[in-house]
């Protein structure tokens, strides 16, 4: 019954993980369009971006 503790943490730590996850692809998205706005209203080097 030892190893139902650090299982629980191991699940919360990927939970948290996870969510990293999803919350750094999120601002990489919102950065992403944030540089294409810029770019396309700037120089016209959009082709950088697919």
């Amino acid at each position: 019954m030892r190893q139902k503790p650090q299982r629980i943490l191991f699940h919360l730590f990927l939970l948290i993980g996870f969510i990293c996850l999803l919350l750094v692809s999120k601002m990489v998205n919102l950065v992403q369009s944030v540089l294409k706005k810029e770019l396309l209203e700037g120089k016209d080097e959009n082709r950088i971006f697919p």
